[in-house]
């Protein structure tokens, strides 16, 4: 129930107050307009532990707060227009991920954008991607934005299962394309796989065509977009991304399975590496749609 809620709600847009951040306003601007979605903008500022030499200066905190609410009120202003009504929230931590999906959860975000290049410092005051860190924990969809020219996705390609999950992630995705735009369900099977599924297990390439295109007629029946579904061999996260570099205006998605806990920040792994590997590699907006694992997945 609580991945369900997420169709509904805001978009949330998390930055890390730099311009990095200003083409997740952009993004969510015109994502706003394609779903009729209020926009509400958190930004993030990363405590770092307190020790012997830096102890906690809260009055020194308070000013970074103040400051950042400011730039980041700007920031709005100058991508939504002056009249914009985005609240904007301001907090302070030492688990960005696990505050952003926190905040999402507690206005019942339909959707998290975010800017590939926000960044969040660790504890050792490296700087790590802020992006990341939120997919692992949200259980709202994250919208992760890597173009320099912002412009709504015309096309999309969905990574797809064969569980229950993938009809919900394909339909997130289609809501976030332009109206006359066109979706294709990829099936993508390891190239480790494939000689037993080409050999021996034949009928599990059938199965994978049958529930594929069952998926497929399915969107075609509650949406507008166009739909094909498509079955390759080989590396998932590999073909994903050069699909990516030969469509333009393309927005790339996969469900990333959750732990069992409905708990907002919950960090979750399965699906991790793969979800790295796009947002890091891909030139196109990556959405990361959360689903509960196979067992627990009801029917879309």
């Amino acid at each position: 129930e609580t991945i369900r809620r997420a169709l509904r709600g805001p978009i949330v847009v998390i930055t890390d107050g730099t311009p990095r951040s200003e083409r997740a306003l952009a993004a969510a601007a015109l994502l706003g307009a394609r779903t009729g979605s209020t926009v509400e903008v958190l930004s993030i500022v990363v405590e770092q532990a307190p020790s012997s030499s830096a102890p906690h200066d809260q009055r020194g905190v308070s000013a970074a707060v103040r400051d950042r609410r400011a730039e980041v009120t700007k920031q709005v202003s100058a991508v939504a227009g002056a009249t914009a009504d985005w609240p904007v929230d301001v907090t302070t931590t030492r688990n960005a991920g696990r505050a952003a999906a926190k905040f999402a959860e507690s206005r019942g975000a339909r959707l998290v954008v975010i800017s590939r290049e926000a960044q969040a410092a660790s504890d050792d005051g490296a700087s790590e991607s802020l992006a990341l860190d939120v997919v692992e924990y949200s259980n709202a969809p994250v919208y992760v934005v890597a173009r320099d020219a912002i412009a709504l996705a015309r096309t999309a390609i969905v990574g797809a299962d064969l569980g229950p999950s993938a009809l919900r992630v394909a339909r997130i995705t289609a809501s976030l394309i332009a109206q006359q735009g066109s979706v294709t369900l990829l099936r993508v099977i390891d190239y480790e796989e494939s000689p037993a599924l080409v050999g021996s297990a034949e009928d599990d390439l059938k199965t994978a065509r049958r529930v594929l295109e069952s998926t497929t007629n399915s969107l075609r029946a509650i949406s507008r977009i166009s739909c094909l579904p498509s079955i390759v061999f080989g590396d998932v996260a590999k073909t994903l991304v050069a699909l990516a570099h030969a469509s333009s205006l393309t927005v790339v998605a996969i469900g990333m399975a959750r732990s069992d806990s409905s708990e907002p920040g919950a960090r979750r792994s399965r699906g991790r590496t793969v979800a790295a590997e796009l947002i890091g590699a891909t030139p196109c907006p990556v959405l990361v749609v959360p689903t509960l694992p196979a067992a627990h997945e009801a029917p879309s």
